[in-house]
């Protein structure tokens, strides 16, 4: 958003937490409720008051002419219905499984949700009791995100994993993330002559994320010594392990252009994997599982390390980049190549052209 404002955008940004941004105020509005048909009246409060602040908006001198919505698990969706009732073109960032996997009860359930809402019987009796159970004050029908959203996910994989579960929206697109490229580099890295291979882990320290992977395989490598900056089980300092705890997004950057390798043997599938991005920018050899849209980023052998979720082979791997120079620059400099194709920049530029193109065929989105 900020980078949209620097670009001579009118950018308003109305959310469950205030704070300030880059040439923009962040209004708190927006009540956060997640899987709100578990807690009903929470639920309920948090949609009056989050449609009264989207309707403030669409009343007010600053009327939008697109809406951007991002991370929208927990907001009360009754808000973007609004924004479609309005004939508002919507732009929905998908980074997870949000769309699906908010609708009551256990993910063997999706299937049966989106094969109900492909009945265009069902989406009218869907749609009026939702009207009438809000008594006419209230968008308690859910928005036709499949029908009229403009659906960038943020990997062909997440595209895919809808689409498995049944979510197959009529504007698709895929926009990658895009990060800062601007001051990540740490350049090239020190020779190892009489000191230790510098290992970084930085996520949620528990099994999901591989933090037990990482520790393990730490103790396999002498001459390696390992960083976890998160919290989590395994966020424990040890032999040849420092454990940081929390730390800010700063000092992970300033910790990835210190370390020789980051390491990520997660054991889930990643929607696209930010993190080895951000490593591979500031030109840390990235060793990871890189599964789910993370694939799409580390190719094995020329840009990382691809490993499976396993101590002996992430100790393998960190063997192989202490005792080879050459590997460690050669991946290092693949990563950076790779990083470099997934500016800031490039990621805005998409979205722009995305808004662009539905502000020229807003009457037929607004219509279908």
């Amino acid at each position: 958003m900020g980078e949209l404002a620097a670009r001579g955008h009118d950018v308003g940004v109305l959310a469950a937490d205030g704070g300030e941004g880059p040439a923009f105020a962040v209004r708190r509005g927006l009540v956060d409720v997640p899987a709100a048909w578990r807690h009903p009246v929470a639920g309920l409060r948090a949609e009056i008051a989050s449609e009264r602040a989207v309707r403030g908006a669409l009343h007010s001198g600053r009327r939008p002419d697109v809406a951007i919505a991002w991370h929208m698990r927990g907001i009360p969706k009754g808000t973007l219905t609004l924004l479609h009732a309005a004939g508002v073109p919507v732009i929905y960032m998908l980074g997870d499984l949000w769309v699906v996997y908010e609708r009551p009860g256990p993910p063997s359930w999706w299937r049966a949700w989106q094969a109900a809402d492909a009945s265009a019987a069902y989406r009218i009796v869907r749609g009026a009791a939702g009207r009438a159970a809000g008594l006419g004050r209230l968008r308690l029908d859910p928005p036709p995100i499949a029908e009229q959203g403009i659906c960038a996910f943020t990997s062909r994989w997440l595209q895919e994993r809808h689409a498995q579960a049944g979510f197959r929206p009529v504007h698709a697109h895929v926009v990658p993330n895009g990060i800062r490229l601007e001051g990540r580099d740490g350049g090239s890295r020190p020779p190892l002559t009489g000191r230790d291979l510098r290992v970084l882990f930085a996520g949620r320290a528990d099994a999901t994320k591989g933090a037990d992977i990482a520790v393990a395989a730490i103790a396999r490598v002498p001459g390696a010594r390992l960083t976890l900056a998160g919290d989590g089980p395994y966020a424990t300092s040890g032999e040849r392990v420092t454990a940081l705890g929390m730390v800010s997004r700063e000092r992970v950057a300033q910790l990835m252009r210190e370390a020789d390798v980051f390491v990520m043997p997660g054991r889930i599938d990643e929607a696209f994997g930010l993190v080895y991005l951000e490593a591979m920018a500031a030109g840390a050899v990235v060793v990871g599982t890189a599964t789910g849209g993370a694939a799409e980023l580390v190719r094995d052998g020329v840009n990382g390390l691809v490993v499976a979720p396993e101590p002996g082979g992430v100790a393998a791997a960190l063997t192989r980049l202490r005792d080879d120079d050459a590997l460690r620059a050669r991946l290092a400099a693949g990563g950076r190549a790779t990083a470099a194709a997934y500016g800031l920049d490039r990621m805005v530029d998409a979205i722009e052209q995305l808004a662009a193109a539905a502000q020229a065929q807003r009457p037929a989105i607004a219509s279908s």
